[in-house]
């Protein structure tokens, strides 16, 4: 039998006239009172925008299994009344909505998360593209014959945000990239990397809030641990390798 993983989402503070969007892969029902009995008077796809009219401080907490990861998230809000479509009103579970904005890291801004053995804090003021590493000019793509010349790059999307470096050394070429994207309201991360020895990606490592649970870290820590230790032995073998060629 599967077990599932309880993961605890805090529920972003709306503000009132400002767009939102559906995060729901499913959709979203609106209600024609803030209750779950009342009548469905319409549903809203994943990705639509709707404006927050009010709060009506009725909380709700609901498990929110993922179909892909089998991970159940208990997800916490409450009823708040929307405006959608052509001036169209209900009220829908505020849980399911996110606020509309241009990147990833602007959603994601000031945001602390852990895999369970690092932490991670998102910043919208990270620059979106920088060189910091060319020791020659100019210096547009590292090569044998730009001795010790490289950069490293930044790029940020709408759903994803990747950081990593292309590299000259003194005797093989080196590029490395950290890829974080958003799924299911979920935030992954893949790691890849070409240098001296065979090239390889990571398998999905899984992030949490790191004010998560102690216990939910835990967990966390061991569905990723197998991830984890593959990108030590990786690194260990290209250490390795490198001192037996250089010896």
């Amino acid at each position: 039998m599967k077990k599932l993983l309880l993961v605890l989402l805090f529920v972003p503070i709306v503000s009132f006239g400002q767009d939102y969007y559906v995060s729901a892969k499913g959709g979203l029902n609106v209600r024609e009172a803030p209750n779950s009995k009342s009548r469905k008077v319409a549903t809203l796809l994943y990705g639509q925008n709707v404006t927050i009219e009010s709060e009506t401080g009725i909380k709700l907490t609901i498990n929110d299994t993922d179909k892909e990861t089998g991970i159940t998230k208990v997800v916490e809000g409450e009823w708040v009344e929307v405006i959608f479509e052509i001036n169209l009103k209900g009220y829908v579970f505020d849980g399911f909505l996110r606020k509309n904005s241009s990147s990833f890291l602007t959603r994601n801004n000031g945001t602390t998360w852990t895999n369970g053995s690092s932490l991670y804090t998102f910043s919208e003021n990270m620059p979106d593209y920088y060189i910091d590493i060319s020791s020659c000019a100019p210096c547009e793509i590292p090569t044998t014959e730009c001795h010790m010349c490289g950069y490293s790059w930044m790029k940020v999307y709408v759903d994803s945000f990747s950081y990593g470096r292309k590299y000259q050394n003194d005797f093989f070429y080196e590029e490395d990239e950290t890829w974080f994207y958003e799924k299911n309201e979920t935030i992954w991360s893949v790691n890849s990397r070409s240098g001296y020895t065979d090239e390889y990606e990571t398998d999905r490592i899984y992030w949490i809030p790191a004010d998560s649970e102690t216990f939910e870290i835990e967990k966390i820590h061991s569905k990723n641990k197998p991830i984890l230790d593959f990108i030590k032995l990786k690194q260990k073998e290209e250490n390795e390798a490198i001192e037996k060629d250089l010896m």
